[in-house]
């Protein structure tokens, strides 16, 4: 779980650094809304390859024999340059004024460019994460995920006092990404090595191991659901700065803030993954327990989720890492008070989803999911303040996907209860 903290960490630590820059937060939230619309869906991927090499009757050939990391960098190269390419429409899209100020557009537009240089590596690290997690060793991508974050946390300072502009933020994290991603290729070599060296071959009746093409159809459908997803987030965001740039600013920190609260669901629900997916050639007897394990553990990771949200609204505590006027500030401690009540409902969802993943109804999943999101959409485009965006569009979103991971896990035991028939 330690490991899932570095990404949102990361994007906090980055809010508060450039927070004390002048005017440089709102165009910080411009650029994070489009990453979180064309990255960070295809942090799904790595769902996709845990889940399939987890289930795999034998995951070190998998994990020897497959091509994602390879595959999975050369589609980082065509997303940086697609972004590339789009980026002098998507950013005034976002920010929904066709004429946006130079002020705030040029920086916003210079931290995106930076930062998709490291496009190719982010994927390659997303895959292989999976794949060490589907392996069953969860230290190298938590090694990984803390040398990302102390990379940002030891060079963000010293470029920004060289050099104090959002682009010495956005090279910091190029730089974590870059220590990340070398770290997890020279483990995954290593890695290889080791189990060419250890292993047999594999018998030739054993069953098949994941291939590229399932691999691809899985992440296809993991990354299109992750994107329909942050395609509602990125409305969220167009819609606050619309009302105007303290609002879109306000938004940001809660956006940042909030990542955090969810990421404590994030190493629980690998482990949910892990074991549903394994649990798939034999479902008998199983569903229930998964079932009250994973509520438990959404109701002890709500309870803690809330409590740390409520006391970062006491005591003037949020005012010592985000320099926001004193009005923004409010408005700031007001939304998280209400942001803590729809825990128990973001954490609960998060956790099915796992299970929901493991049993690979992929498909399922994105019709769902889509359908909640355009569903969103709409109610976060007729929201007329920021704390109405969150509390109807994103609640009304994940109860959409709470409903939809309900109905996976529902058709997963059905389908188990008729093969079981059949066998008998």
């Amino acid at each position: 779980m330690l490991g899932s903290f570095s990404l949102p960490l990361l994007s906090t630590l980055e809010t508060s650094l450039v927070s004390s820059l002048p005017s440089s937060l709102s165009a910080l939230a411009l650029s994070s809304s489009a990453l979180l619309l064309v990255l960070r869906p295809f942090e799904a991927s790595s769902s996709a390859v845990l889940s399939l090499i987890s289930s795999s009757p034998s995951p070190e050939h998998s994990f020897l024999h497959s091509r994602f990391p390879s595959l999975s960098f050369l589609s980082g190269v065509a997303l940086a340059l697609f972004v590339r390419l789009v980026s002098p429409f998507l950013l005034p899209f976002l920010l929904s004024t066709p004429s946006p100020p130079p002020s705030l557009i040029l920086p916003a537009s210079m931290h995106l460019s930076l930062r998709t240089l490291a496009f190719p590596l982010a994927l390659f690290s997303f895959a292989v994460d999976g794949a060490f997690r589907g392996l069953g060793d969860p230290r190298t991508p938590l090694k990984a995920a803390l040398l990302r974050l102390a990379t940002f946390a030891l060079s963000a300072p010293l470029l920004l006092r060289a050099s104090p502009t959002l682009s010495s933020a956005a090279l910091a994290a190029v730089l974590g990404e870059a220590a990340a991603a070398s770290f997890l290729a020279l483990s995954l070599v290593r890695t290889r090595a080791r189990l060419r060296s250890s292993l047999p071959p594999p018998a030739a009746h054993s069953p098949p191991t994941p291939t590229v093409p399932q691999i691809a159809r899985a992440s296809i459908a993991m990354v299109v659901t992750r994107l329909s997803l942050l395609s509602a987030w990125a409305v969220a965001a167009r819609a606050s700065l619309s009302l105007s740039l303290s609002a879109g600013a306000v938004h940001q920190v809660a956006l940042s803030i909030w990542l955090l609260a969810v990421f404590l669901s994030e190493g629980p629900a690998v482990g949910i993954q892990v074991v549903s997916s394994r649990a798939l050639p034999d479902t008998k007897g199983l569903y229930t327990k998964l079932l009250r394990l994973t509520l438990t553990i959404a109701g002890l990771v709500s309870l803690v989720s809330c409590s740390s949200l409520f006391l970062l609204t006491r005591g003037g505590f949020l005012a010592r890492f985000f320099q926001l006027e004193a009005v923004g500030m409010q408005a700031l401690v007001d939304l998280l008070k209400r942001i803590v009540w729809h825990q128990p409902l973001v954490h609960t969802t998060l956790l099915l989803e796992s299970v929901a993943v493991g049993f690979q109804q992929f498909r399922l999943l994105l019709i769902g999911n889509l359908l909640s999101c355009a569903m969103s959409a709409v109610l976060i485009k007729r929201a007329t303040s920021v704390p109405q965006i969150w509390t109807v569009g994103i609640n009304a979103l994940f109860a959409g996907r709470l409903l939809t991971a309900l109905l996976a896990i529902l058709l997963s035991r059905s389908k188990s209860r008729r093969a079981g028939g059949k066998e008998q």
